[in-house]
């Protein structure tokens, strides 16, 4: 399947000049996971993004996963609930029985003040004791934490379709399927070094099949198409089409 490539250019969704009103507001969900404690630069580049997609008058918003985000500067638009808790997607990895815990057992998990508690406590997270979570994760609606994922397409049907929704990096996209087809807006993804953290999988949770193949609940998993993306996140800003090829200043992900 032939990549393609995102450039400035949409009818309807072009941006003015910086600092200048633009003919039509793209709305852009930025999703990231947050990290608690510990600031990561993965976090500070989409709180910038969202920041400057705002100053070109967009209306752009970060919506954090498993733990607060942690940055170094003020966070960039209004505050939004912390979705995938991470003491929820711990425990949906570890039963069946976990997985159907009653709704305020599973919204006291989700709180954000025991979310911070834990942010401060929990250790940086080792690849090769997360792999079976990494693999579920990336099985999006049939994997374990399936339930997370309804709640976060729900709320996002409360709020203003947005013509974009932004995954913070690759391990995300098994979100992505359910998201496009429950909020109806394509889904572009980021790359942000997730080869350092794949290569450290064990090697039976390494491959593209074990990400990407069958799975035991639904067959064949459909493989999202090969994309690339300005890295700065210009294209997104500015509204975008797709069309065949690929230049240098492009960094590769996936919709």
């Amino acid at each position: 399947m032939d990549p393609v490539t995102f450039t400035p250019g949409t009818p309807g969704a072009v941006a003015g000049s910086a600092g200048q009103p633009n003919s039509q507001v793209v709305k852009i969900v930025q999703i990231t996971p947050g990290t608690g404690g510990s600031y990561c630069g993965n976090c500070i580049r989409d709180n910038a993004l969202v920041a400057e997609w705002r100053r070109l008058g967009h209306d752009a918003l970060l919506v954090p996963l498993y733990l607060p985000v942690k940055l170094d500067e003020p966070m960039a638009g209004d505050r939004t609930p912390i979705f995938f808790s991470g003491i929820n997607v711990y425990l949906e990895q570890r039963g069946a029985l976990l997985r159907a815990m009653p709704p305020w057992l599973h919204r006291f998990f989700a709180h954000p003040w025991l979310l911070r508690l834990v942010g401060r406590l929990a250790a940086k997270t080792r690849p090769e004791e997360v792999g079976d979570l990494t693999l579920s994760m990336l099985h999006g609606e049939h994997g374990n934490q399936a339930r997370e994922l309804d709640e976060l397409v729900a709320w996002l049907k409360t709020q203003p379709k947005p013509d974009y929704v932004v995954l913070s990096n690759l391990l995300l996209m098994g979100l992505a399927r359910r998201l496009r087809q429950g909020v109806g807006a394509p889904v572009v993804c980021l790359l942000a070094g997730e080869d350092t953290f794949l290569d450290a999988l064990p090697a039976t949770q390494r491959s593209v099949e074990a990400a990407f193949g069958n799975h035991p609940r639904r067959g064949p998993v459909h493989r999202p198409q090969p994309v690339l993306c300005r890295s700065h996140g210009g294209a997104v800003a500015h509204g975008a089409r797709a069309h065949p090829g690929g230049s240098a200043g492009h960094q590769p992900c996936r919709l």
